[in-house]
């Protein structure tokens, strides 16, 4: 089940971005993990979101993977490019191909190293913040999102 993580103070980044709750798994995603169906439509939904964000750099000669809940290999490809994209502009951040549920914003406060979960909540507020605060009324967000949790 997919969680919507709300923070009890917000939290303001770079450029003045300010995120009060981000979309997160419950459970990791990716090669060999548990892949909960609804964290996985979750990760699929906001890939999907991120790519076609206006400010998107161009993406590979790959499909995005369809949002169905199923991990597939489309979907494993799309983790390790964008984790290896982000690690490329932050040497602090982990390239291991998983999606790991957030605990907060930075797992490595130090290196400014966000979850990849986090990230790309980030990005998608960063590049219109009024179309990532629609994203709570869209029925798929309703239907993964099961939990809400106040950190």
């Amino acid at each position: 089940m997919a969680q919507l993580l709300v923070f009890r103070k917000p939290i303001v980044l770079a450029g003045g971005v300010t995120l009060d709750y981000i979309y997160n798994v419950s459970h990791p995603v990716g090669p060999g993990q548990f892949n909960q169906p609804d964290d996985v439509r979750l990760l699929q939904f906001l890939l999907k979101e991120y790519e076609t964000r206006p400010s998107a750099p161009g993406t590979p000669l790959l499909p995005l993977p369809s949002v169905s809940g199923n991990f597939d290999d489309l979907t494993a490809v799309w983790i390790y490019f964008l984790q290896l994209r982000l690690k490329k502009e932050n040497s602090g951040s982990i390239l291991d191909g998983i999606v790991s549920p957030a605990r907060g914003l930075f797992y490595n406060l130090r290196a400014q190293a966000g979850w990849f979960i986090a990230v790309l909540n980030y990005s998608l507020k960063d590049a219109d913040s009024k179309r990532f605060d629609a994203l709570r009324d869209q029925p798929l967000i309703k239907s993964v999102i099961k939990e809400q949790i106040t950190v």
